[in-house]
This record gives structure tokens, C-alpha cells and sequence, in this order.
């Protein structure tokens, strides 16, 4: 539901690569469970984590941003647990650039998103 809802609101043209009950992520080791003394406080603040991941579970996904070839193969990725981290904007639009050709790429990106410490990437 949230991942349906964002590619709605973000007008994307392109597949979304989804987690179902975070199996994909937990084979991975790109989740971490939550205990409940940590998920009481989570949702003290009024963040219902589990109704981001349409299920009961209390993990919390590492941030990763991948690029995804036609060909099914990754051609770029960037794990980092320190949310703060993000993808370098420069590495993915070079990477982008490099698959899709000039497809204006060069264009500047929105204000908000020049900041890497901006949570929209």
C-alpha cells in the first residue's frame, strides 16, 4: 500500500522494487529488528513502523539505494546504516547517464535535493 501510494504521488513511470514482510531484506541482512522497549518508544512519537511494511513486524529496513540494469543485473548500489549517508548524486547520475544515454540527466535537480544530507533522494 505505502509503495503503490509513493509511486502514485511521485508520477514514476518505472517499476518500484518492493519488500513483502521484509524476507528479501532480512535474507540480506539489510533490516534490523526492533525490541519492544525501542519499539514502545518509535511509537510513542506516532510512527506506526509496521504499517509502512503492511505487516506486524518491528524492523527497520538499512537504507540502500540500486540501480537496476534492463538486464536484471545491479549496476550501482550504496548501503549505509547511518541514514544521514546518502547515494552520492553525482555517482548515481553517471551511472544513470551511462545506461539511458543523455536523457537529460544533465538537468539540475531541484534545490531540495542538492543537499546529501537531504532525506529525498
Amino acid at each position: 500500500m505505502f509503495t503503490r501510494k509513493l509511486k502514485f504521488e511521485a508520477e514514476a513511470n518505472f517499476p518500484f522494487l518492493t519488500y513483502v514482510d521484509n524476507g528479501s531484506v532480512l535474507s540480506l541482512n539489510l533490516a534490523i529488528y526492533v525490541d519492544d522497549a525501542m519499539s514502545a518508544l518509535i511509537a510513542g512519537t506516532g510512527w506506526n513502523v509496521p504499517s509502512y511494511q503492511s505487516s506486524n513486524g518491528w524492523f527497520l529496513q538499512i537504507p540502500s539505494t540500486y540501480v537496476v540494469g534492463q538486464d536484471g543485473l545491479v549496476k550501482m548500489r550504496h548501503v549505509d546504516p547511518d541514514y544521514r549517508n546518502r547515494v552520492d548524486i553525482d555517482a548515481l547520475r553517471g551511472t544513470l547517464s551511462s545506461l539511458l544515454g543523455d536523457l537529460s540527466l544533465n538537468a539540475r535537480l531541484p534545490p531540495e535535493h542538492e543537499d546529501s544530507s537531504s532525506p529525498c533522494i
